[in-house]
């Protein structure tokens, strides 16, 4: 599609979502995207670092932290003690999730001796002493 003028200030128009626009001019929602970025039009809000804020959870994810402790019963998956922290099973690193369904409650021994390990690696159970899960 060329892309005229009158087409480049519809897409300027933040009201409008990327399906929308798509529609009016006869195109994709991704050439939507790929034109607005080349404009230079930005999707989301700047926002700007919380003073006093060190806290290594987005705010979005310091929820999902209380969550997953609490649905866990603050006990930690790994050994049954006392769980103060969530753990990835997958990790980021091996291209985990932040997806509930790949965190558990853990306490800080067992988080720091699993580090970037997966859940099902042999090795640091043995530091932890428990069996392997099947």
């Amino acid at each position: 599609m060329k892309w005229t003028k009158e087409a480049d200030e519809l897409i300027s128009i933040k009201e409008y979502t990327a399906t929308e626009l798509a529609l009016k001019l006869g195109t994709t929602p991704h050439a939507v995207y790929q034109r607005r970025s080349k404009l230079g039009i930005k999707f989301w809000k700047e926002t700007k670092p919380i003073r006093g804020y060190t806290s290594k959870w987005p705010r979005s994810l310091k929820h999902l932290k209380k969550w997953v402790l609490e649905r866990d019963n603050y006990e930690c998956a790994y050994c049954g003690g006392l769980a103060d922290q969530v753990d990835h099973v997958i990790p980021l690193r091996h291209n985990g999730s932040n997806y509930p369904q790949n965190l558990v409650a853990a306490c800080a021994r067992c988080n720091a001796i699993k580090g970037t390990s997966c859940a099902t690696c042999p090795e640091w159970r043995q530091l932890i002493d428990i069996p392997p899960q099947t």
